[in-house]
């Protein structure tokens, strides 16, 4: 996870829309929207940032302003959207308490004991809680198997390595996009030529319904790459 350091009066972008700084209290961000209807929120610092739609003038993670490009976490559906969220709320802590004796965040160290002090035990200190006994304690809360924890937890840092979204491991079967993309179609090929070809039939291809295309009197009428099933 990235840190930032967001100052007063600074803009950002969250939602869609501009907002500026007004205050920081840590673990909380109070922000006012200058687009729209200027209303003044809280927000707590670690789910501003690893919000999708957040930028900060001048980050790491200052977006593409093509209106074009969108990001996958954007175009997922709201399913998978809702399942990315509850697996990262499931390993934040960890994470949070990485980015505290890893990288000495301050802020982390407080949003952890603000957060998360039901993790810990009253004779232990934050420097001294291993990632393991967390892991352990968090799969009890949730009812969870540790290897499931472990799992979303490896996929999120693979994320965060590759591609500097960690959120993107959390996405179920990531790396089968096409799967859950709101903007997808599937296309039926019936073309009789496809379907009663040796190549198709030993392949044991499979089609999905979603649109008829049939093509008359082309061998490919949309030349199609065929690939094992």
């Amino acid at each position: 996870m990235h840190s930032f350091e967001l100052k007063v009066n600074s803009e950002i972008s969250v939602f869609g829309r501009k907002h500026t700084v007004i205050s920081i209290t840590p673990p909380n961000v109070v922000l006012k929207r200058t687009e729209g209807d200027g209303e003044t929120f809280e927000m707590d610092y670690y789910k501003l940032i690893s919000h999708p739609m957040f930028a900060a003038e001048g980050s790491e993670i200052q977006k593409n302003k093509d209106p074009k490009r969108k990001h996958l976490l954007d175009i997922i559906t709201e399913q998978f959207q809702s399942t990315v969220s509850k697996r990262f709320e499931i390993i934040r802590p960890i994470i949070v308490l990485e980015d505290y004796k890893v990288r000495k965040n301050v802020k982390a160290r407080l949003f952890f004991l603000e957060k998360y002090s039901n993790l810990i035990k009253e004779s232990e200190t934050l420097e001294g809680v291993h990632q393991e006994t967390l892991i352990t304690r968090i799969a009890d809360q949730h009812r969870l198997n540790k290897r499931t924890i472990k799992r979303y937890l490896a996929g999120y840092r693979r994320a965060e390595q590759l591609e500097s979204r960690g959120e993107l491991g959390l996405i179920p079967e990531y790396g089968k996009g096409h799967l859950q993309r709101k903007d997808n179609y599937t296309l039926q090929i019936c073309h009789r030529n496809i379907l009663s070809s040796k190549r198709f039939q030993k392949k044991r291809h499979i089609t999905e319904l979603k649109t008829d295309v049939c093509g008359k009197g082309l061998k490919n009428p949309l030349g199609v790459r065929f690939t094992n099933s």
